[in-house]
């Protein structure tokens, strides 16, 4: 199970740290107590009760427990589907397949007192994060954010069996059977798959619903030459009767319920066998004796291939104006100077660029030929860029960013980068687009020759990648960029590779 790990974390297993940097652990309360003593503790030497165990810092609040679960169901799926075939001429028949899946059970961390953001404190209670030192107190640093216990414990993890999945997929199979030296099948996929954990620690992490800024003390002001804030898509309201810390389904639909892009939407695959035309009973020398027909009959010719789509999420920390994407795919390349050197790439769409890195801007380090009437689907706060200041500078100090002001309630301010939670709450939150198509192919030249009625010899020249198809990655999810010169940007496909191999079989 991937809970045994958390077996060796609090309560079961906690350390006693010491650190002379620290004024908490400081003999005199001060910093740096290692450059202002003559006594320097070294491992196996002095170092005899160093660490104070009996002491109320021994064991630091702040501690994360990792729980597992006290019944831990196993994970249950359910599957439907339905088929339709039909035989057809030639040896072949077609299928038709519908299938659905549904998953439940699947392992999810929920941290339920993850501690606020910095915006998100200033903006809940109208002052700066505590900075107290003391131990055991509200205001005490390394705890005083956790939404719901703020004096001992840290971010906890609940590790619990509230995940699930759903698929709705379409098959679509076209299978000849081998027949007058040909064979071969194509398969068409079309899949759309949602999932909420079963990742173990890698994603679907749910946050507490108090870590979302719904009101509050603090108040925010813009700078000038900022856009107004776009709306914010914030969770539902919570349910009735449902503790504060406690988890609920809704909001985890909210913040984890995406289609996962590892399995591509669309994905055609195919493979075949045909018996090469050369030799005798075939179409090219069919009158050779027998031992030329042992070199040039007898070949047959097998491959197979797959085609896939690629999707992606666009970048979603922007809260400026927003415009609708569009989609130019591979047919528009741009120049992009932007790293010092020049080279083409696709715009796939209408990414953010800052405007001192466009060709309008006067600068070298641009981005040109973009299309006719582009504008960014998300833009910062700030794009106010002077084309009369020096390049890579900008009219303000908040230029290209999400900065804003915080009001706090003793009369100071604050700059902090504006986000209301601890996921992403713009319009773009989920928002995914179709990246390249990808298709590559293998191809394998073999043949048998017979040495004595169980003994044989086979030849085989294997084409990985045969016709070295290069591939693209998916675009930028920012800019929209795609790079697809060799020297700028790494290939979706391995290379082509050749490999013959000789097995002797008795």
């Amino acid at each position: 199970s991937a809970y045994v790990s958390n077996m060796v974390s609090v309560p079961n297993r906690a350390s006693y740290p010491q650190t002379y940097s620290s004024a908490v652990y400081s003999p005199d309360g001060l910093q740096n107590y290692l450059i202002r003593s003559a006594t320097f503790p070294v491992a196996g030497r002095n170092t005899t009760n160093v660490v104070n165990t009996n002491s109320t810092i021994a064991l630091k609040p702040g501690l994360s427990m990792s729980s597992i679960p006290k019944d831990e169901a196993p994970d249950f799926a359910t599957q439907v589907n339905f088929t339709i075939e039909q035989p057809l001429k030639g040896n072949s028949a077609l299928r038709i397949s519908w299938l659905w899946t549904h998953a439940t059970n699947l392992d999810q961390e929920y941290f339920p007192n993850q501690p606020y953001s910095t915006i998100a404190w200033e903006l809940k209670t109208g002052t700066k994060p505590p900075q107290g030192t003391t131990v055991g107190l509200p205001n005490y640093a390394a705890t005083a954010l956790g939404p719901y216990d703020n004096t001992v414990w840290g971010n906890n993890a609940l590790y619990q069996r509230s995940g699930w999945s759903n698929d709705n997929q379409l098959q679509v199979n076209y299978q000849r059977l081998f027949h007058n030296g040909v064979a071969w099948q194509i398969f068409y996929d079309w899949s759309k798959p949602f999932r909420v954990g079963g990742n173990y620690f890698r994603d679907s992490f749910i946050r507490p619903a108090q870590d979302y800024v719904t009101s509050g003390q603090g108040t925010i002001t813009e700078y000038p030459n900022e856009a107004p804030i776009t709306a914010a898509v914030m969770p539902p309201a919570r349910p009735s009767g449902i503790a504060s810390y406690a988890y609920w389904h809704q909001l985890d639909v909210y913040q984890n319920y995406i289609i996962d892009t590892s399995v591509p939407m669309q994905d055609i695959q195919f493979n075949g066998l045909v018996d090469l035309p050369f030799g005798r009973g075939k179409h090219f020398l069919s009158g050779v004796n027998r031992w030329v027909n042992e070199v040039v009959g007898g070949w047959q010719l097998a491959g197979d291939g797959t085609m896939a789509s690629q999707d992606f999420y666009v970048g979603n920390g922007n809260w400026g104006p927003n415009s609708p994407i569009r989609m130019y795919k591979t047919g528009h390349k741009v120049t992009d100077c932007r790293s010092g050197v020049c080279h083409p790439v696709y715009e796939w769409f209408n990414g953010y660029i800052p405007p001192s890195q466009l060709s309008s801007s006067g600068c070298t380090a641009v981005v040109s030929g973009l299309p006719s009437g582009w504008v960014p689907y998300s833009q910062p706060l700030d794009t106010n860029y002077n084309p009369t200041t020096p390049c890579g500078k900008a009219a303000d100090k908040y230029y290209n960013t999400n900065d804003v002001q915080i009001n706090l309630l003793d009369g100071s301010t604050d700059n902090q980068g504006y986000a209301p939670g601890p996921t992403s709450t713009t319009p773009w939150r989920k928002t995914l687009l179709q990246g390249p198509k990808n298709f590559v192919a293998d191809l394998s030249v073999f043949k048998v020759f017979p040495i004595t009625e169980n003994t044989r010899l086979r030849f085989n020249m294997d084409t990985f990648n045969a016709f070295n198809v290069q591939g693209l990655n998916n675009p930028n999810g920012s800019d929209g960029t795609l790079g697809f010169v060799p020297q700028y940007s790494s290939s979706h496909n391995t290379p082509r590779q050749v490999q013959l191999t000789l097995r002797l079989e008795f």
